[in-house]
């Protein structure tokens, strides 16, 4: 489509079939109306009929989400100690522990049993 500006008007060209046209142009000639006239009232129409089913869709998918439950935002913190991220922060404590993992004397780790 191509549109050019005239005022607060556009004038806009587009495609259509002959036939189609002429159809058209005799069906509202014979109502009082023009093609202009006519094609804006069916833009109207299709913007005010397709807005509705937009909102309610819209509507609709806020219901449903409203109806799934939110995670839960207050998590508790573990209760073991581990400072494995910790370290860069506090490079005084080198802690021998990693979770569940320990280091043993011989500089091994194994899973604290």
């Amino acid at each position: 489509m191509q549109a050019v500006e005239v005022g607060k008007t556009r004038l806009m060209n587009f495609r259509v079939m002959e036939n189609l046209r002429k159809s058209f142009d005799k069906v509202c000639r014979y109502n009082g109306s023009n093609m202009t006239n006519e094609l804006n009232r069916l833009m109207r129409s299709y913007i005010d009929r397709e807005g509705r089913r937009i909102i309610q869709e819209q509507n609709n998918v806020e219901d449903i989400l409203s109806l799934i439950p939110q995670p839960n935002k207050h998590t508790r913190k573990s209760m073991v100690k581990d400072d494995w991220y910790d370290e860069a922060s506090n490079p005084s404590n080198h802690s021998h522990r990693r979770g569940e993992w320990v280091l043993g004397d011989d500089k091994t780790w194994r899973v604290q049993s």
